[in-house]
């Protein structure tokens, strides 16, 4: 789509009025805490994932704590009474590949089943959203996350499989209009490589670590988290509302 001039000096007025914004907001911050990659039982299926959210000893693969200071000046009177603060939000977009041996030959001229964004940044899960209620120190509902890979499906195993994602983390302001302020951002990446020993049918959960019937490679950079960028650093960043991310289906790949 080519923008006109006017239109050009109208999105950067927004922007810029955008960004004057975000400073009244201040102590902003996401607090990062992950999990190891493992092989366990997920969803009823053998899988390679980062974290266990159904092991309660583990729980889920990295969670997010975001908090900032809600200015006053960000409330707008209720009719009635009262004051309208808007909510806080975190959005998660991803880029991904996943790549598996399937049990079966696949399609002529083809070696591997993929799923991928195609290089594209999608949407990662429903948006999580924090009503504020009042001016001052206000923290998000954290959000969690547990990318994982299935490693067999109905008894058919899958002798290697490879995870290879980015992470975009936006936290948000989004005032009772609905335009939206990016107070943080912070990335991060996780990778994981999994290939199945002889005769391998099944995983057997074990906390912390490995099932037995399968290698599970440290790749390095297995877990990597950027640094977080606040304020004029990130007002201008818009994240992606869409398509959503689909990490289930697989094609035939090279």
């Amino acid at each position: 789509m080519i923008l006109t001039v006017q239109q050009q000096w109208q999105r950067f007025w927004w922007k810029y009025v955008t960004a004057i914004g975000a400073r009244g907001f201040k102590n902003t911050t996401i607090n990062v805490n992950h999990q190891k990659t493992g092989v366990h039982k997920f969803q009823g299926e053998c899988a390679l994932q980062l974290g266990d959210p159904e092991n309660t000893a583990v729980g889920a693969g990295v969670t997010f704590a975001a908090s900032t200071w809600v200015p006053a000046a960000a409330g707008t009177p209720v009719k009635g009474g009262g004051m309208d603060f808007g909510h806080l939000e975190i959005i998660q977009n991803v880029k991904f590949t996943y790549r598996r041996t399937p049990p079966f030959t696949p399609m002529p001229g083809f070696t591997h089943e993929c799923a991928s964004s195609n290089g594209a940044w999608q949407l990662d899960g429903a948006p999580v959203l924090t009503p504020v209620h009042n001016a001052g120190p206000n923290a998000a509902t954290p959000y969690k996350d547990s990318p994982a890979a299935p490693l067999s499906h109905q008894g058919c195993v899958f002798e290697d499989v490879t995870t290879d994602a980015q992470f975009r983390v936006y936290f948000s302001w989004v005032s009772p209009q609905g335009a939206r302020i990016v107070l943080a951002r912070i990335d991060w990446s996780w990778k994981g490589h999994a290939v199945a020993a002889q005769n391998a049918t099944d995983c057997t959960d074990t906390v912390g670590g490995n099932a037995a019937a399968w290698g599970n490679k440290k790749i390095p950079g297995d877990f990597v988290v950027g640094k977080l960028r606040t304020g004029l650093a990130v007002a201008f960043d818009t994240p992606v509302l869409g398509p959503m991310a689909d990490a289930k289906t697989y094609s035939p790949c090279p």
